[in-house]
């Protein structure tokens, strides 16, 4: 097939990774002149690929894929403007620039949550068949205990835990009233 080329999300100042854009600082009402982006073709690829389920093997019909574009630290990322289509019983993500993604699945089987989180190395090639495991929600269980604290419920307590990035989501869990908790991570 012959090269796809369209014009790439391109960061300012002409940087089409996120960890060469530079930031842009302007207060409320603030207006700068002399600021240009210009966008170029540039060639894409596309990925191609299927997501199976950790609890059966099975291929997933139709989970929900998006890709992020990853910044130069891998603790941050954005969503990358291209959309994904099916294929078959898998997925097409066309239009993709070369760089580091976070390629992010999801899907619901027999009522559990699957969840799936790769890195991908895009360079100047297709790549097909991409295989996703998807894997159920990891429940973590723990106890929260008071020591000169009179008077506090433990029922009044949500337990929230914050990823060290972007990259996983926040997990938070109510407090029973023996103190317990569960909380469902990805």
């Amino acid at each position: 097939p012959l090269p796809q080329f369209r014009y790439s999300t391109t960061f300012y100042p002409a940087a089409q990774r996120l960890a060469d854009a530079v930031p842009l600082r302007l207060s409320s009402g603030e207006e700068s002149a002399g600021i240009d982006i210009f966008l170029q073709r540039i060639r894409t690829v596309s990925i191609r690929g299927s997501c199976i389920s950790g609890l059966s093997g099975e291929t997933i019909k139709s989970p929900g894929v998006s890709l992020r574009r990853l910044s130069a630290d891998a603790h941050s990322s954005i969503n990358a403007a291209i959309s994904v289509a099916p294929r078959g019983e898998g997925f097409e993500i066309r239009g993709v620039t070369s760089g580091p993604y976070l390629l992010v699945a999801d899907s619901m089987e027999k009522g559990k949550r699957l969840f799936a989180r790769v890195l991908v190395m895009v360079t100047d090639a297709n790549i097909e068949e991409l295989q996703v495991m998807l894997e159920p929600e990891r429940t973590w269980r723990g106890t929260v205990k008071f020591t000169d604290a009179p008077g506090v419920q433990p029922s009044q307590i949500r337990v929230v835990f914050e990823p060290r990035s972007d990259l996983n989501p926040i997990a938070s869990a109510e407090v029973d009233s023996s103190g317990g908790f569960a909380v469902n991570v990805a």
